[in-house]
Formats: structure tokens, sequence, C-alpha cells
């Protein structure tokens, strides 16, 4: 489902955390961050106790549809984008660097 987003208010940290009018696609907290994916393919990375975006990252080739998710590594050091489209690849990313780390290709394979 895609939600019109222009702003969050943090209750644990009461902060008014600003975003841009995009169509968001998906929402991880982390303990430190709100990460965010738009339709437009940007990736949005907001600090929870400032509201203040800290950085983002463009995946608009990835084509992001209305299943797109985001997925964090169990330590933390990862940031998995997976799209619904099935000729887009799913991209693993370094949350400090926001370097791209894998990209996974997927592979068709008809049998008759």
């Amino acid at each position: 489902m895609l939600l019109l987003v222009c702003c969050y208010w943090c209750v644990v940290t009461d902060v008014l955390l600003l975003m841009c009018c995009q169509v968001v696609i998906d929402l991880l907290f982390t303990a430190h961050e709100l990460i965010s994916i738009s339709k437009d393919g940007t990736i949005a990375f907001w600090e929870l106790s400032s509201g203040e975006c800290t950085r983002s990252l463009d995946v608009s080739s990835l084509t992001p549809g209305a299943n797109t998710r985001l997925h964090v590594s169990a330590d933390g050091c990862r940031l998995v984008v997976d799209s619904d489209a099935i000729n887009s690849p799913v991209l693993v990313f370094d949350m400090k660097t926001g370097q791209l780390l894998h990209k996974y290709e997927m592979l068709l394979i008809v049998v008759d």
C-alpha cells in the first residue's frame, strides 16, 4: 500500500521528522533512525533525535513498486532493498557508508 507522507512525529523522542512530500512505499525503524523508500527511488535516513535527513541513496534504477521492502541485517550493518518488479535486482548496501555491496539479479529458468 502506498502512503503520501509529509512528516512524522516521533513520540518516543518528541521530535518532528520532516520529510519531502513523496509517495512512501516502506518505512523501517532502527535504534537511531527511520529509513524510508519513496516511489521515486530515494532511500532517506532520518535521525530520530533531531528529525533531520542525514543521508540518502538513489535506487531509482530498481524500479520501486508497491511491494518494495527495506530490511536491515541482524548485525545492523547492511540494508537490503527488495523490489517486487520481476526484472529488478535485490540490492545490499553498507549502512554506514551507503556503498553498494551486492547486486543480485534474478535468473529466470524455463524448463519444458
